[in-house]
């Protein structure tokens, strides 16, 4: 006769009998510690939080757990004198296409930053192939913030092409390891990006650098929101569009993308033509938008770390930026190996940190943003339509405003 299996319900009385009390379920509706069956009516059940772990696995966290977890990852990032940094990818760090005119062009060889990926839906199927066009200034943004930063991906993109741009920016696998979410490990799909679900109990030392603030409605205020990367012009773009820009090229025609067949086609005479001059010119560039989101960061992290530490308030973004630069990784190293905790002044601010009496993210980057457009009045007739279908006060552009310290009407 087989043992009947036992099951409860997430949120059930503790004093039930045959109850698990652990603190993580794989989906599956299993305890990942000893086996029991666990009825779960939805996957969002309150008073658990879900974790995407490396690899794209998703688990539920009770909230005892989800504070072990923080407790853990503060403990592994203060070690080290690091922050966390959450990274989209399209229009952040590069522009994607799968327009076989690249190639025809001869663009994908007459540039280093522009990169062919391939990737399969299917085995009956044959492959796709995207051109990957790297922004200026990421693999020294990437260098950079590797020293100060544990670096994530999180993208709309499938798993599959996620890790094949990671192995383009991250040749060696030294920036990320495996550190990804992509619209394939959310099983209801990705309506927005949540920083919960990498730190379900406590985002105060992360940060995310994106294109666009409408994926992010409940953090925008650990968002460093970037002007959206426009490289391929009037080709079909890879995912999603790109966000909104105060600037004229805010808004890229885009060409309707090309069928499987016409996106896979190579023949003979294109690799001769990528061969020769090119006939069409790569285009001109003038993109220095990385450089000035590097000076926030180190920004950020110096002065996190100096609050940390007992230092004052939020350093100008000059000053950090020029020490920064000019000390360089050794310098970085050799300040971290000085300021050494023993364990238990570092369980301390650990302690503190998860239990919100330790520095902000949030707070440093309000003070940096509210320093740019503080006592500005701006109005925005004509800008914003009224046959938007959102209100005024909802437009991206508005948000924006009102977090740089402006006062809007």
């Amino acid at each position: 006769m087989s043992k009947q299996s036992k099951r409860r319900r997430v949120d059930s009385n503790p004093a039930a009998p045959q109850q698990c009390l652990h603190d993580i379920i794989v989906f599956g509706n299993i305890c990942a510690k000893c086996g029991t069956s666990v009825e779960i009516p939805q996957l969002n059940t309150t008073g658990t939080t879900r974790l995407t772990l490396n690899g794209g696995k998703n688990i539920l966290l009770t909230q005892r757990g989800a504070r072990e977890d923080a407790m853990r990852n503060v403990s592994a990032l203060m070690g080290r004198r690091k922050l966390a940094l959450v990274l989209d990818l399209d229009h952040t760090l590069l522009h994607a296409t799968p327009d076989p005119r690249v190639a025809e062009r001869g663009w994908d060889l007459a540039s280093p930053d522009i990169h062919k990926i391939e990737l399969r839906e299917a085995r009956h199927r044959p492959p796709a192939y995207h051109y990957v066009k790297l922004r200026t200034g990421v693999r020294k943004l990437l260098k950079e913030c590797h020293e100060c930063y544990q670096l994530y991906i999180y993208t709309h993109g499938t798993r599959q092409y996620a890790e094949a741009i990671a192995k383009v920016i991250d040749p060696s696998s030294i920036y990320f390891q495996g550190r990804i979410i992509s619209r394939s490990d959310n099983p209801d799909g990705m309506q927005h990006k949540e920083l919960s679900q990498m730190f379900p109990c406590d985002a105060t030392m992360a940060l995310i650098l994106d294109d666009r603030m409408d994926v992010w409605p409940s953090d925008l205020h650990n968002l460093i929101k970037v002007k959206p990367y426009h490289y391929f012009r009037n080709m079909a773009d890879v995912n999603n569009a790109a966000g909104t820009s105060i600037t004229s090229d805010a808004a890229v025609p885009t060409a309707p993308g090309p069928t499987t067949t016409e996106a896979v086609a190579t023949t003979a005479a294109t690799t001769a033509a990528a061969a020769a001059p090119l006939a069409i010119p790569l285009p001109v560039e003038h993109d220095d938008e990385l450089t000035h989101v590097l000076r926030v960061l180190l920004n950020v992290h110096a002065t996190f770390y100096q609050q940390l530490n007992g230092g004052t308030g939020a350093s100008s973004s000059s000053s950090s930026s020029s020490s920064s630069s000019s000390h360089g990784t050794g310098k970085r190293r050799r300040d971290e190996e000085d300021t050494a905790v023993d364990p238990s002044t570092l369980n301390a601010m650990v302690t503190n940190q998860v239990d919100g009496r330790g520095p902000s993210v949030q707070k440093i980057l309000r003070q940096i943003r509210e320093n740019v457009f503080s006592g500005v009045h701006m109005v925005f007739s004509g800008i914003i339509q009224k046959n938007t279908g959102m209100p005024a006060h909802e437009h991206p552009t508005w948000k924006q405003a009102e977090l740089f310290g402006a006062s809007v009407r």
